[in-house]
Formats: structure tokens, sequence, C-alpha cells
């Protein structure tokens, strides 16, 4: 709701969900189990988090950055070929630029109902001479 959207509108996906728990909470405690076991992240990988903003490189200037800087910088050993604390290499091989947006004006404000309170229209403080 904090982001626009109505309690109608939201109300049909979270009986959905409700109907989605039932389901799998009928299930045998084997199914669900084996169910919850879900495929790990892809540790090639690294995100990095951005605020969008027009004015900002293009990601494919950040990662050609990423990857002269720290994946494969001239005359030093590859990032992925770096071994951590336990003597593994740590294996990332690619940035993925990972943006998000700022928060819209609309919300963060709201529309206020003045008509509905007691005393002079709003309008009345806004005189000028």
């Amino acid at each position: 709701m904090q982001r626009g959207y109505s309690e109608v509108k939201l109300f049909p996906y979270f009986l959905q969900g409700l109907a989605v728990a039932r389901r799998f909470l009928a299930l045998p405690l084997e199914q669900r189990l084996e169910s919850k076991k879900l495929p790990r992240p892809d540790p090639s990988l690294i995100f990095f988090h951005l605020k969008f903003h027009s004015q900002d490189p293009i990601s494919s200037s950040i990662q050609a950055l990423w990857r002269e800087t720290v994946l494969e910088p001239t005359d030093r050993q590859p990032f992925n070929e770096l071994l951590n604390c336990w003597g593994h290499p740590i294996g990332i091989k690619r940035l993925v630029v990972a943006y998000s947006r700022h928060l819209n004006l609309g919300n963060t404000l709201s529309i206020r109902r003045f008509d509905r309170l007691k005393g002079p229209d709003v309008s009345s403080f806004n005189l000028h001479e």
C-alpha cells in the first residue's frame, strides 16, 4: 500500500498466497522438505546495486571498468584466481549491475481531503493583498 496499490488490488494476492501456503502445508513432510531445497545462487556472479540516475554511466561501461581494474588487472593475478581465507579460489567472474529506483515523490505524499474539516476553507488562508 505504501507504493500506491489499493487494498482492493492487493487482497487477491494475499488470498492466493494463503492458498499456496495451505497446499504446501497439506503435503507430507518429506515432500515439503524436498521442495524447500532451492538451487544455490551462482557463486561466479557479484552484484553491484545502484540507485538509477540518468547521468550515470551505462552498465556495460561499469562492467568494462570492473574487468580492467578488478577482474583482470594488467600485470597482476586475476581476481577469480585469488584465494579466500580458507584457501579456496574466489571464483567471481562476472559483475552484474543491478539498478533500483528512487522513491517517487507520489510515494511520499498523499492527497488530503481538507473539505471534511470544520472551519474556513483552506483557500481562505492563501489571501494575497
